[in-house]
């Protein structure tokens, strides 16, 4: 048995095989240039579509993604004036009890 290697880099039938003239999906051959174009434009159709579907879900994805972020960087601007705000409070009651205590110890030279 002999097998009969394509080497022309095309998927077209060669001369040995047996092929199916009343088959037109498997002999592209007897296919109009308008057939080839219309069946190309329905697989770019069909792949825009998902790619429509899919970055509809990426657009949704990277949404929520921002909401995330934002609140972070929010709390942890929240977090950072808080601790600030702390930290000027603790900062301002010992001056005004040091400078009381100073006070104090004026009056009591005086």
């Amino acid at each position: 048995m002999s097998k009969v290697i394509n080497t022309s880099g095309t998927n077209m039938p060669t001369s040995n095989t047996n092929i199916n003239n009343n088959d037109s999906a498997n002999c592209l051959d007897t296919d109009t240039p308008l057939l080839i174009k219309q069946r190309l434009y329905k697989n770019l159709a069909t792949q825009l579509q998902k790619f429509k579907e899919q970055i509809s879900i990426t657009q949704q994805e990277l949404l929520f993604l921002n909401q995330v972020a934002n609140r972070d960087v929010i709390g942890r601007i929240g977090v950072l004036n808080g601790s600030l705000l702390m930290g000027a409070n603790r900062y301002f009651e010992q001056e005004l009890i040091h400078d009381a205590f100073n006070d104090d110890e004026n009056n009591n030279d005086a």
